[in-house]
């Protein structure tokens, strides 16, 4: 069995320490699957992402805000711009799914695997967002403001998660930004 974790589970690069309620439900069901793994009665790899981002998706996270918003006269309010994002790629993160679901020999028995898909680029939203407007050549009215920063925010990379074997992200954040802008 295959669990996806989020690093919304490592506030502060912490073992567990959730950011939010979603945070804490997938922390839940990985501890379920710890008791399915230690009684061998399944063989179980949870594998941690980042952001994901792509072409169509519905889910309307920051980055498709955001390249929605090239351009535009209106005012986007977001939070101080500190916050880190560890984007990759959706076709990167599908090819770690898929090259995880092969080796899937290497998944034990007895415990639960975790491993991460590295992002491809740890970025802050203010770096983003610069990112875009270069990319794009167009500015965007965005103004930031530290008051709307959550208690618990992810302002660095999370670290201290066992990478993937033999993985590396082929799609650089330069080129899929540029093919969402439709470059």
């Amino acid at each position: 069995m295959i669990n996806i974790s989020t690093l919304f589970q490592r506030f502060e690069s912490r073992d567990y320490s959730p950011l939010s309620l979603y945070g804490a439900t997938k922390e839940s069901f990985l501890k379920v699957l710890d008791f399915y793994a230690e009684s061998e009665l399944l063989k179980v790899a949870d594998i941690t992402i980042g952001d994901t981002y792509g072409p169509n998706d519905v889910r309307r996270k920051l980055i498709d805000l955001l390249v929605s918003h090239v351009g535009s006269t209106d005012n986007l309010s977001l939070g101080s711009g500190r916050q880190n994002m560890s984007l990759m790629h959706v076709t990167d993160t599908a090819r770690g799914i898929f090259q995880v679901i092969q080796d899937h020999q290497s998944i034990v028995s007895k415990e639960v695997w975790r491993v991460q898909i590295p992002p491809t680029e740890n970025i802050s939203v203010r770096k983003l967002v610069a990112k875009i407007e270069q990319l794009s050549g167009k500015p965007m009215c965005c103004t930031f403001d530290a008051l709307r920063d959550r208690k618990r925010e992810i302002y660095a990379p999370i670290e201290g998660l066992k990478k993937l074997p033999n993985y590396d992200p082929l799609i650089d954040l330069e080129t899929g930004l540029k093919s969402l802008l439709g470059h």
